[in-house]
């Protein structure tokens, strides 16, 4: 075990340990044990955790899931500095993200308590605290770093862990049931799950993957940046119903009613107690019938698409839209004051806006063609949205499958105009299929996604570009789906639908990481 001598006074781990509201570090020397790193994540249930580039050996993981974290390594910089100024320590304290990419586990310390070094043998410490029942003491998990295996941990060190990790056992706050049966997942570690990045990936870190299983798409985030609501086929569902998630996974809620087919969700006031989506349920309480594909790849526009509101969490559904014909792919502006959505009202597919009670609609778009998937820009004053306008026989196909409720998504560009219509600006021109443009904090660029890196084929990935159609660079690079990239509100992280590490080839789902930017 420990030597009292060696460790702060019990009293004070637990007054410590107690403040939920704070960080707070105990600052010392790892010196001594920098070959080690000794940590535990609070509310996050992961198999690896990120390590200046590179990832901990998941073999002796011990992972929190509840209370505080606890993380040391005199390499870690975890912000807390020892009396000489290194950038070493341990920090106690509740936190909520993996940190910014350089091994920062958690954000630097309100206050911090003077103590004497800490031996190897903390993690026993730690579970004493368990035992002796405070519900928020930390929870451990010991590893070493990869670069580091070849310095071989103590024997004291390896025995403490194997008595560790049959004790802990993940539950779930306020339902007494464990995390792998409360949140279930078919894959081998529990959600949410730490994922590391494919090669070439440099614009985002700190991936974290939220959903397993079914498909799950169209990931948006609140107004707060605390929250998302997307679309999920997830059972008992045949088709897609909305949800909302905390962005730290839990929390999850479906907000639809479960009965037809529902797309394109989205946060609709600024204080997220309001939210809308589109929905075919009044036309029939059934799934709508898949388009036929004997045309090829196409996608179907029912007509019974209709866009509703609702009043978190349990407020009537409103009606919005009540014309003949598909209504749906609706967004907000930044202030809330527009809807902007598809609609085929007046006999083609074009974007309109509204106001937030379905009156004042105006239509902004009028070429033949498709027309659709809009977005604001951060200040409202602009429009970016996926559009083909074709000519000769291909807009007579077009025409033909519209009448169908059919649209062939094979090639799509990229557009921008002002808000009310006008200034309409071609981004891209590449004959592949662009789509889910999105603006970039600044306003500057878009962040979309293509599968012009595959000759027309089903390898999408996602990209950036600037809005006057230069500076193309490819953000993602894992084979199969990336797409709906959305920047948060407040322009540091990044969520985004794809492929990567399913449990079942073809599976979507949703990922969460923080923003880099450009490089």
């Amino acid at each position: 075990m420990f030597k009292d001598e060696e460790s702060l006074p019990l009293a004070q781990i637990e007054d410590t340990v107690g403040d939920r509201d704070i960080f707070t570090g105990i600052g010392h020397c790892c010196s001594k044990m920098g070959r080690h790193v000794i940590g535990a994540l609070a509310g996050v249930g992961v198999g690896r955790i990120p390590f200046r580039g590179e990832f901990l050996d998941p073999a002796l993981q011990v992972v929190s899931c509840r209370g505080v974290g606890i993380f040391c390594d005199d390499e870690a910089s975890t912000g807390v500095s020892d009396k000489d100024g290194a950038d070493t320590g341990i920090d106690i304290g509740p936190f909520h993200r993996l940190g910014d990419g350089t091994g920062d586990l958690m954000k630097s310390t309100p206050r911090s308590l003077e103590g004497d070094r800490f031996p190897e043998q903390f993690a026993p410490f730690c579970w004493m605290l368990r035992l002796i029942g405070k519900s928020n003491a930390p929870r451990i998990m010991y590893t070493t770093h990869r670069r580091r295996m070849g310095k071989k941990m103590s024997v004291m060190t390896r025995f403490a862990i194997l008595l560790l990790l049959p004790l802990i056992g993940c539950v779930d706050q306020g339902t007494g049931v464990p995390r792998s049966q409360s949140r279930p997942t078919t894959g081998a570690d529990p959600l949410p799950r730490v994922v590391d990045n494919h090669p070439g990936e440099n614009h985002f870190s700190n991936i974290i993957q939220l959903t397993d299983g079914a498909e799950n798409a169209e990931a948006y985030w609140s107004y707060n940046s605390q929250q998302f609501i997307f679309q999920s086929n997830r059972p008992p569902h045949s088709c897609d119903q909305i949800y909302t998630m905390d962005i730290d996974g839990g929390n999850l809620q479906q907000i639809s009613s479960g009965e037809g087919r529902t797309t394109c969700a989205y946060f609709l006031t600024p204080d997220d107690t309001t939210v809308l989506w589109a929905s075919t349920h009044l036309g029939s309480e059934e799934c709508p019938p898949e388009p036929d594909r004997s045309q090829g790849y196409v996608w179907p526009i029912y007509s019974s698409y209709d866009v509703f509101t609702k009043k978190l969490p349990d407020g009537e559904v409103v009606r919005l839209t009540n014309n003949p014909g598909y209504d749906a792919e609706a967004t907000v502006s930044p202030d809330g004051s527009r809807i902007v959505f598809t609609s085929m009202r007046d006999g083609d597919l074009d974007i309109y806006t509204m106001a937030p009670d379905g009156s004042d609609v105006v239509r902004l778009t009028s070429t033949p063609g498709y027309d659709g998937g809009p977005f604001f820009s951060p200040d409202g004053t602009k429009i970016c949205y996926r559009a083909r306008h074709p000519q000769g026989e291909e807009l007579a196909e077009y025409q033909r499958l519209l009448k169908d409720g059919l649209v062939r998504p094979s090639r799509m560009d990229l557009f921008i105009m002002n808000s009310d219509g006008s200034g309409v600006f071609r981004i891209t021109d590449n004959d592949a299929a662009n789509f889910a443009p999105f603006f970039t904090p600044d306003g500057k660029s878009l962040l979309f996604s293509s599968n012009q890196g595959a000759g027309g084929g089903r390898e999408f990935d996602i990209y950036k570009i600037n809005i006057d159609g230069t500076g193309l660079e490819q953000v993602t690079t894992a084979l199969g789906f990336d797409g709906f990239p959305m920047i948060s509100p407040d322009g540091s992280r990044i969520l985004f639908c794809s492929n990567r590490h399913n449990s079942n080839k073809g599976e979507t789902n949703v990922f969460v990481a923080d923003w880099l930017g450009g490089e």
